[in-house]
């Protein structure tokens, strides 16, 4: 595996590298005579949605879902909406989102109040973290509508 964190801590004797794997362990290339040189390793998981709740979503709705680099778009065409479109009006634009807040969130809490055509968040493709919008597009523009009101 290659390493995702390394550190260099120097002591009297010797040197040590030390690697923080993906599974989050370390790994010394040397032994260092120093006992109470410490390293912490932190997890380096890219930001991004609660995978189990996401599974559970698309499982249930049957939706497709692509990540690109700008953007992780849920949906497309439900099957059981009467149009082949969406009306006009049905779009909404959502704001001031926490950035480490995900589809995996968005969906239940935009669900309560009519079904999705789509989500479309937008992604900052260099740290893969929300850039703090998205677009959510109703079935009908009455849900759409509704949405604004209870959102806003």
């Amino acid at each position: 595996m290659d390493p995702v964190n390394m550190w260099k801590t120097s002591s009297s004797t010797t040197t040590t590298t030390t690697t923080c794997n993906e599974n989050g362990s370390l790994q010394d290339k040397a032994t260092s005579s120093s006992s109470d040189s410490q390293i912490n390793c932190s997890s380096s998981t890219p930001p991004g949605p609660d995978s189990n709740k996401l599974k559970a979503i698309l499982e249930r709705t049957n939706y497709p879902h692509q990540v690109t680099a700008g953007q992780r778009k849920y949906g497309g065409p439900p099957a059981d909406c009467p149009d082949t479109t969406p009306e006009i009006g049905s779009e909404i634009f959502v704001g001031r989102i926490p950035k480490d807040v995900y589809e995996d969130e968005l969906i239940p809490l935009f669900e309560k109040i009519g079904k999705l055509w789509d989500l479309r968040l937008m992604i900052d493709p260099l740290s893969s973290q929300s850039r703090g919008y998205a677009f959510i597009t109703y079935c009908n523009k009455e849900d759409a509508q509704k949405a604004v009101q209870e959102v806003s």
